[in-house]
């Protein structure tokens, strides 16, 4: 085990000291009043100390000058410690610890003592620029997207059905409080996922092919998302056709594209394709779901329209023209599949150059034959991590892969 640094040991002396109640008067001397102790230094050093104090279970007395400081910037709310957070909640919003506070999360809070704690808490975090809260409704990102108007992630909280809301709020001019924000949002992290019907037998959430009306609501809600976040980053959403994924073209800014096909009707393929042909050069990491047995996804049209793509995930079939290069330079580090044939196989293992991660589910196509040809042509140097299952590769094929990747 590695000593601890100076700076983690002065970290955990101030905490003991905390606990101790070294500065239990400051809170009723008159010189700290109006001011913690703590409020001169810096918010990193603040932040580590509230994060080192929750992992050891301090309980809200032992924290409050942090609170009070004015310097925390950040607060983690934990699942096991309900009755502790709405103490802690409270002092900050009595004390108005939250006007510095820039990141808010807990996960697994669907209980009911929470939410008006919660909403009070967010009406006042005017500088808030991330909150995570697991099981969050949509009253909550409603309020959240209304009074924060820093706000640039809700994590994994679907936003969608609360964007509609806060619009057909601003266009019909429904009694608008002073001081909210409407119009177009900061958000750079967003997850558009859309309500889904559950197909009995599945784990997949799909749209019936029926669902005509439904799959109308959706694409409405779509638009009227991609309109007022323009400066989305990083998307994770649920495409229920082809006129929805047109919609994501207006997205110039985005990087991180993870996308769910599986409920997509008709021959969308193509204009996947011509999607990437128009936002490709501006995408480093892709994620694609779809496990239509009828739908190959062309790996080599991917990266020739996503030049800059360092990582590649799809979760289902790919394939390659016959016409695929096995001469080009991609930049991808990391790809992951679940199913691939040999031609995809050869086209990426040939032409990525740094790969640094490889994860192959099933991969039945991978022989001996094809690993040759592919280290012939690239060595794979640069290789640390391989996870490579219902390979055909024979024992003497693995340990001559094992010899050359000493990186591994």
């Amino acid at each position: 085990m590695l000593p601890s640094s100076l700076y983690r040991i002065c970290i955990q002396r101030i905490c003991d000291l905390l606990k101790g109640g070294t500065w239990k008067n400051c809170a009723t001397n008159p010189v700290w009043l109006s001011k913690s102790p703590f409020s001169d230094l810096p918010s990193e050093i603040v932040d580590d100390l509230m994060k080192f104090a929750q992992s050891r279970n301090f309980g809200p007395a032992d924290v409050f000058l942090l609170l009070t400081s004015g310097k925390l910037t950040r607060l983690d709310l934990a699942p096991s410690r309900l009755q502790t957070d709405c103490v802690i909640i409270q002092t900050v919003i009595h004390s108005k610890g939250y006007k510095s506070l820039r990141i808010l999360t807990r996960h697994h809070s669907n209980e009911r003592i929470y939410k008006p704690l919660i909403e009070t808490l967010i009406c006042n975090c005017r500088n808030l620029e991330v909150l995570e809260i697991e099981g969050m409704d949509s009253d909550i990102i409603v309020s959240a997207l209304e009074n924060c108007p820093k706000l640039t992630s809700l994590g994994y909280a679907d936003s969608l059905d609360a964007l509609e809301t806060i619009q057909e709020k601003f266009m019909n001019n429904y009694s608008l409080p002073s001081g909210k924000i409407y119009g177009q949002f900061q958000l750079r992290k967003c997850v558009w996922w859309g309500r889904k019907i559950q197909v009995e037998g599945s784990r997949y959430p799909l749209y019936t092919s029926g669902d005509t009306s439904m799959k109308s609501e959706f694409l409405k809600k779509l638009r009227i998302a991609v309109s007022v976040c323009p400066l989305v980053e990083e998307l994770h959403v649920n495409m229920v056709s082809k006129d929805s994924i047109e919609e994501l073209k207006k997205l110039k800014r985005l990087t991180v594209l993870s996308i769910d096909m599986n409920n997509c009707d008709g021959e969308f393929l193509p204009s996947f394709i011509e999607l990437l042909r128009k936002i490709g050069p501006q995408l480093k990491r892709l994620i694609v779901e779809c496990i239509l047995y009828d739908c190959h996804f062309p790996v080599d049209f991917i990266c020739n329209f996503c030049p800059n793509l360092q990582t590649l995930t799809i979760l289902g079939r790919t394939t390659a023209s016959n016409s695929a290069e096995t001469k080009c330079r991609l930049r991808l580090k990391k790809i992951l599949i679940t199913f691939t044939d040999q031609k995809a196989l050869l086209f990426l293992l040939s032409n990525c150059q740094i790969l640094e991660e490889l994860v192959l589910s099933n991969a039945e196509c991978f022989d001996d034959s094809l690993l040759d040809r592919i280290m012939k042509t690239n060595p794979l140097s640069d290789l640390k991590s391989a996870s490579i299952q219902n390979s055909n590769i024979s024992r003497n094929g693995f340990r001559r892969l094992l010899k050359k990747k000493v990186s591994l």
